[in-house]
């Protein structure tokens, strides 16, 4: 069995978003422009990043890409800068993304939890950012 939980802070729509569990299915039901789009993407930006860190060794060790057009399985995900993901209604020029992985199988039981603060890049224009704390 595996559980993940996953939350956001400062990250487009989302000033703060508290984790939610995502369970084996999980349906996200809601009105056109609510942030069913976003919480997905936010999902996939950070697993894609953790998965793939060499993709910002470019940059520096570390960064977090939010546009990572050489992993063309993301190139839907159309965040160019930082920026653009960053939420316009908050003072806190930080975004947030924590996850929790649990898995548990034949009496073993792994828990991680993952907090990852991404800041401004090098300028308005960087499709980096830098990981403050992890």
């Amino acid at each position: 069995m595996t559980q993940i939980e996953f939350g956001v802070n400062n990250f487009r729509k989302y000033i703060n978003l508290n984790p939610l569990r995502l369970g084996d299915i999980t349906y996200l039901v809601g009105e056109n422009n609510s942030g069913k789009s976003t919480f997905v993407k936010g999902l996939l930006l950070l697993l894609n990043n953790l998965a793939n860190p060499s993709n910002a060794l470019t940059i520096g060790a570390h960064a977090f890409d939010f546009n990572n057009t050489k992993n063309r399985r993301y190139g839907h995900l159309n965040l160019p800068t930082f920026y653009s993901a960053l939420n316009r209604n908050s003072d806190d020029p930080e975004i947030t993304f924590s996850c929790r992985l649990t898995h548990a199988q034949n009496n073993e039981f792994m828990d991680y939890t993952i907090e990852t603060t991404v800041v401004s890049g090098y300028d308005l224009n960087s499709s980096f950012g830098f990981i403050k704390k992890m």
